[in-house]
């Protein structure tokens, strides 16, 4: 189902809000609070290995708190920034933290001089008021390296899944365009069949031939073309293919099928034998003075499954031989199988005696 431009902003300002980086989100604050609280504990149980008295809980609980204030200033900032280069967003982070980490020093030790030790300003050097930014400024340092790492590890994914899905379209599009090629041609070839059939005034065979033609549309058209089916329902199909131009042909036409029952389930692109089934009949069949043989077979060889399509040409062939005009229909099916399968399959096609022809699809890794 393909979402609409609306659907699909508003999907986008969902995703948005609940990025966990957002600091304007829900995820983002609960994440920092427990950050920080682990941190506070940490920090506090730290103080337990000292011969002297640790603070008050109201010391640790005013430094966190600092830099929880400090990290989520820091998170704005980069958020704000974040479409940035990563050397403008690293330079931002590293001032940022420099000057919130003393800040957020120079804040903590101010109250705990003049309020939590209830110092006079005189007694207290101005010194120490930044006395251990440069621990400040390493916790600041660190909470934001772990933030950029993972807004770019978010963003790499991002473009990943970008890619992945222009890829998919791409492939769906020239699916689409390779299924369009096989119709034309197929709904000629029956259509010019038909018309032979009228010109010869057989009623009743150009009646049942488009009776026959309407099934397999029925069949075939209601089949995605970028979709795959079962190895048993691609036969049904070209089954009724092969019915149709027997029809037109008669005893001209002989059919063989070799199939392997235990293969009926094996995936396949919809309508993959079809380019070849048309040039057994259009290039040896039709051309053939008494006719030929067509066989469909399909085995396991190994860790491979063949699909084969030979066709043996009876007699002289008029004016071409069955080899000939090929071309679009091998490129098609290869193109296809590229698309769905890589490299674990490829179409092999070898000339035999005169009048003869194979075109084998063999799909590796099953």
């Amino acid at each position: 189902m393909k979402l609409t431009p609306v659907y699909s902003i508003l999907l986008s300002m969902k995703d948005l809000k609940n990025n966990i980086l957002n600091p304007f989100s829900r995820q983002f604050h609960i994440i920092q609070l427990s950050l920080w609280a682990t941190y506070g504990l940490i920090f506090r149980l730290s103080w337990l290995g000292y011969d002297y008295v640790p603070p008050e809980t109201v010391w640790f609980a005013l430094y966190v708190f600092g830099g929880y204030i400090a990290t989520n200033l820091l998170a704005i900032l980069y958020w704000q920034n974040r479409k940035r280069s990563f050397i403008k967003q690293f330079l931002i982070a590293a001032i940022a933290s420099i000057l919130l980490g003393m800040a957020w020093r120079f804040g903590f030790n101010y109250i705990d001089f003049h309020f939590l030790l209830d110092e006079p300003p005189e007694d207290v050097d101005g010194f120490y008021y930044i006395l251990g930014g440069t621990s400040s400024v390493i916790h600041l340092v660190a909470w934001s390296t772990g933030y950029l790492l993972i807004a770019y590890y978010f963003m790499f994914k991002k473009e990943r899944e970008k890619s992945v899905l222009a890829e998919l379209h791409a492939k769906e599009a020239l699916i689409k365009q390779l299924h369009q090629q096989v119709s034309p041609h197929f709904l000629f070839n029956v259509l010019h069949g038909l018309d032979t059939l009228l010109i010869k005034k057989d009623i009743d065979q150009s009646r049942h031939m488009l009776a026959s033609l309407g099934q397999y549309l029925r069949s075939s058209l209601s089949t995605e073309p970028d979709s795959s089916v079962p190895l048993a329902d691609e036969i049904k199909n070209a089954q009724s293919y092969l019915n149709i131009e027997q029809m037109r042909f008669g005893e001209k036409l002989q059919l063989n099928w070799n199939l392997d029952p235990k293969l009926d389930q094996f995936n396949v692109p919809c309508l993959i034998l079809q380019p070849l089934l048309e040039n057994a009949i259009k290039h040896c069949i039709d051309k053939s003075v008494h006719g030929g043989k067509i066989e469909i077979r399909t085995e396991k060889v190994e860790d491979s499954i063949l699909i084969s399509v030979f066709n043996h040409c009876f007699g002289a062939i008029k004016h071409t031989d069955c080899s000939n005009g090929l071309g679009i229909g091998i490129e098609n099916i290869r193109a296809r199988l590229d698309i769905y399968y890589g490299s674990r399959a490829v179409l092999e096609t070898r000339h035999g005696e005169e009048g003869e022809f194979t075109a084998v699809i063999k799909i590796g890794d099953y």
